[in-house]
């Protein structure tokens, strides 16, 4: 005895759903190398170097800080 499975009805994943992961490393993308460049300005800076010497500013690498920051507005874009 076989059953015949109609799947006519089941929810398929829509083309904006497939598309989500490939938006997401879009924006994550386009984020990273404007928060990059923003952090190469603000490790340049004189009062960050300052906060550094006497021990008071973070010891995150650039790319470190660009990947926090992309993440964080990256996933922004999609609340909502």
């Amino acid at each position: 005895m076989a059953f015949a499975i109609d799947d006519s009805r089941a929810p398929r994943a829509s083309a904006s759903t497939k598309s989500k992961p490939l938006e997401y490393r879009l924006i994550f993308a386009v984020a990273f190398l404007v928060f990059f460049g923003a952090a190469l300005i603000e490790t340049l800076l004189p009062h960050n170097l300052v906060a550094r010497l006497t021990g008071h500013g973070q010891c995150k690498s650039v790319i470190q800080k660009a990947k926090d920051s992309a993440n964080t507005c990256a996933a922004y874009a999609f609340m909502g």
